[in-house]
């Protein structure tokens, strides 16, 4: 007899009687998408949290956990970072976190809610007197105001006006009226410097790698939006 391979969706914050059937559905189709393959089907949902049991026909399961063991990796495919970026854009905005488990072993996570932020434009202020230290980027005419410790601040500061950096940290967020969500603090944790490298070199180098589905796309410019705003 065939093992049973059950992935299992879980996410904490959210009860079967206070999340909408759509929203669930909305889960079922992105996952189904992320896995890739039609060996996958959608058999319980249980638990006090909300919990989506997947049953991985044995044929299927290979496939699907080496792309389970792509997402968030430099190697995944566009259609992988698609999928797995939409499941964690729909969670940041029903204000949930989630976890894919195996045998009650956690194989991915998806942080949502509580994932971290990334800010990556040039620096054109840092500076202070207190132990936390303002830190603001320009991107056009939008400004972002962020703050960090005084030694990450002037490892950043090295860089004023000079180059790109992208900086990784905690954010705080707030919903208004129409229900969108407006970041409102940002404490840099680090960082890194960018390579001032044209979109169509970045492009041609991942397309020249064995094997890259970046090959097979023609607008390069509107998948890797997508990808930036978590869109299928």
């Amino acid at each position: 007899m065939a093992e049973r391979r059950i992935l299992t969706f879980k996410i904490p914050e959210a009860q079967p009687d206070h999340i909408a059937a759509g929203k669930l559905a909305d889960y079922v189709k992105d996952l189904s998408a992320l896995f890739g393959d039609e060996g996958v089907h959608l058999v319980e949902i249980t638990g006090n949290s909300t919990d989506l049991a997947f049953l991985i026909d044995e044929e299927s399961y290979p496939i699907v956990r080496q792309r389970i063991s792509l997402v968030g990796t430099h190697d995944a495919p566009p259609d992988i970072a698609r999928y797995s970026q939409a499941v964690e854009a729909r969670l940041r905005r029903d204000e949930y976190s989630a976890t894919l488990d195996e045998d009650n072993h956690k194989v991915l996570e998806f942080p949502g809610v509580r994932s971290e932020s990334v800010i990556a434009y040039p620096p054109i202020r840092v500076g202070g007197k207190e132990e936390m230290v303002p830190v603001h980027f320009q991107d056009g005419e939008t400004f972002h105001y962020c703050s960090a410790n005084r030694a990450v601040a002037a490892d950043i500061g090295e860089h004023l006006f000079k180059r790109f950096v992208r900086v990784t940290g905690e954010a705080r967020w707030k919903r208004t009226i129409d229900g969108e969500w407006v970041r409102y603090k940002f404490i840099i944790n680090s960082f890194q410097t960018l390579e001032d490298e044209p979109l169509t070199s970045v492009v041609d180098r991942l397309r020249s790698v064995p094997g890259s589905a970046w090959s097979k796309i023609r607008n390069a410019t509107s998948e890797l939006r997508n990808l930036r705003n978590g869109e299928p």
